[in-house]
Order: C-alpha cells, then structure tokens, then sequence
C-alpha cells in the first residue's frame, strides 16, 4: 500500500475502533499487537457507503494507532465508524 501511495486505515477515536481492509494483511506481531488491546479477535464488517470488507479491531488507544500507521508507513483517516 505504500508504494500505491493509498492509506487504508480507519480510526475513530472516540469509540476506539481501528478498521483495515481485509484484504490487506498486517505483519502477525503487529496483528497480535491490536488483538490483544481488547483481548478479543477482530470483526469482518462492511462500513457504511462502502462494499469493501474491514477487519474491525476495538479498544485501540490513540497511542497504539498512530503507532501502527507510523510503523506501516500510513496516515490514519479519521473518521465515525458507526459500526
């Protein structure tokens, strides 16, 4: 995705939600990582006005967020998930 110049990753900080395209596999520690900030697997969900299929990871804090797009090179896109 980074030499497609696209960002992918969708945030909403006020529910702590982090969506990736399902499509687009992590790294597994970096996977593992946003796994066990709830303890529970993610959710394949299709967000609103979109037929793309998410991998849906929740209780992300800002901090782990902005982490994950700065290791994969990415910008988040803020953004109401409302899932």
């Amino acid at each position: 995705m980074q030499e497609l110049q696209k960002n992918v990753l969708r945030y909403d900080p006020d529910k702590t939600i982090i969506a990736i395209p399902a499509g687009a596999s992590l790294p597994k520690l970096l996977e593992r990582a946003l796994t066990l900030c709830s303890g529970y697997i993610p959710k394949y969900k299709k967000l609103p006005k979109s037929e793309i299929v998410f991998k849906v990871f929740r209780d992300v804090p800002d901090l782990i967020a902005n982490k994950l797009a700065e290791k994969l090179c990415q910008t988040l896109h803020i953004q109401d998930l409302n899932l």
